[in-house]
């Protein structure tokens, strides 16, 4: 699920010349801890120096992407820095025996500083699967047919005689890949292993831009991405082994709404588990899950009060102007108007409107087509009219969707909604991704060892071979 969470620390940046590592001294891999959002994201970089020239690629392993390459690295005097795209590079200087600096992106500058180590220690992850699996595991790829592009994914399908119910996964917001890798956790890749343990076939997807996933990302929509879902039906239609009568589609967070509109338009959708998905319109979940990090972060009451009365005001900017040009001019207009509200000292808390820099970044982000899009998607009508089986599970302690406002928005509309057969349940103790956890906030995430709450993994294959 993306978020619009603004709390941010900077750290300022010092100089330090003390025993600098010659440029011959710094291939190898280097690695670092990014505090962005409330949430911990590791860094690896990999350098190399080929005859006096260096060059890098660099990982993000808690959102399981690997190989990026940096387009330049410069290094002078104890100052290492490099770019990796257009408004995103990492600068930072020795201080004894590691880098300290910021990474820069898109207008905002989080701490990372830069250790080497040879022996980068991976998190331990005890559900992750191990072979042999009783199930065969097929890499593929088809079309989207109604926007020309490729989708690849994974479809397991359990040994012995089928045919087999099958489902698809569909990911939250943000490219993820087929195992919806984020803070070293495999979730998709979890999910899909005990499912087909337990005699349901499953597709899983890379989404756009990632993997083996081709297509538009940057102007596209949660509409735009229930079309590769589609095909992903008509796919999994005509697989061996598939009971075609017994398909489902299991969406997390925004997959929630994206099997909601699947569904909608696709009968032959036998039933939708939502794990954390929307029942509310997506402009009061960003308001509240923005309400419930600051409420959790220790930001002072004055200070959360202040941004999230700009922040609802530019929810409803978004949904009122008619233009993006109109939007994205009420927006900016807003946020330096309200800049002014707070002193410089509460404007630590909102880095967002540290300048007019920050401002435009923060104004174009809100006007992005998939972000304008999130925000005016009301689930309800989706939800009234849908007539297969539904499942909705929700995390006590989830702040990016929240259990409370989104299970009793689900029972209510269900009361009115065509569907015979439909279950809400709130877990408890459990967050967004459906781990056990102390506090619910992202940047507990990558902490805990648990990737899936193997209750609700027995709840979902449950409902599942029970249709």
């Amino acid at each position: 699920m993306k978020t619009l969470f603004s709390f941010l620390t900077l750290l300022s940046i010092t100089s330090f010349s003390s025993a600098q590592p010659a440029p011959d001294q710094l291939a190898g891999t280097w690695q670092g801890t990014l505090q962005a959002q409330g949430v911990s994201l590791r860094f690896v970089a990999h350098i190399k120096n080929e005859n006096g020239n260096l060059s890098a690629t660099m990982d993000s392993p808690d959102q399981g992407v690997v190989g990026i390459p940096v387009s330049s690295v410069n290094y002078t005097a104890g100052k290492l820095d490099f770019a990796v795209a257009p408004g995103a590079s990492y600068h930072g200087e020795w201080n004894s025996d590691h880098f300290e600096g910021k990474w820069s992106q898109n207008g905002s500058d989080f701490p990372l500083n830069l250790s080497r180590e040879n022996n980068p220690v991976e998190p331990n992850r005890p559900q992750e699967p191990k072979p042999p699996f009783p199930y065969t595991a097929t890499d593929v790829t088809f079309a989207n047919s109604i926007q020309k592009n490729t989708i690849a994914g994974t479809l397991t399908i359990p040994e012995g005689k089928g045919p087999f119910p099958a489902v698809i996964l569909i990911t939250g917001s943000g490219q993820e890949n087929r195992n919806e890798e984020l803070m070293g956790h495999k979730p998709f890749l979890v999910i899909a292993d005990y499912l087909s343990r337990n005699g349901i076939a499953v597709l899983r997807c890379d989404d756009r831009g990632v993997g083996g996933t081709t297509g538009e990302v940057m102007k596209a929509t949660s509409e735009d991405f229930a079309t590769d879902i589609e095909a992903a039906l008509d796919f999994l239609k005509t697989q061996r082994g598939v009971d075609v009568k017994r398909i489902g589609l299991i969406g997390h967070s925004e997959g929630g709404g994206i099997a909601q509109m699947v569904a909608k338009n696709h009968s032959e959708v036998s039933f939708i588990i939502m794990i954390g998905g929307l029942a509310i319109d997506g402009g009061r979940d960003l308001y509240l899950q923005n309400e419930k990090f600051y409420a959790g972060s220790g930001v002072p009451g004055e200070v959360a009060k202040k941004y999230l009365m700009l922040f609802q005001q530019m929810i409803d900017t978004i949904k009122t102007q008619k233009t993006t040009d109109e939007k994205h001019k009420a927006i900016s207009t807003l946020l330096n108007n309200g800049r002014k509200q707070f002193s410089e000292d509460e404007l630590k808390y909102v880095p967002n409107l540290q300048d007019e820099k920050s401002i435009e970044v923060l104004a174009n982000q809100m006007i992005l087509p998939w972000m304008q899009s999130f925000i005016n998607y009301d689930p309800q009508p989706a939800l009234k009219t849908l007539k297969c089986d539904i499942l909705a599970i929700y995390g006590e302690k989830d702040i990016q969707v929240p259990a409370k406002e989104n299970s009793e928005a689900f029972g209510q509309t269900m009361q009115n909604g065509q569907s015979k057969i439909n279950k809400v349940v709130v877990m408890p103790g459990l967050n967004h991704l459906m781990q056990h956890a102390t506090t619910g906030m992202p940047s507990e995430y990558g902490t805990i060892e648990e990737t899936f709450s193997p209750e609700v993994l027995k709840m979902i294959a449950d409902f599942i071979l029970k249709r």
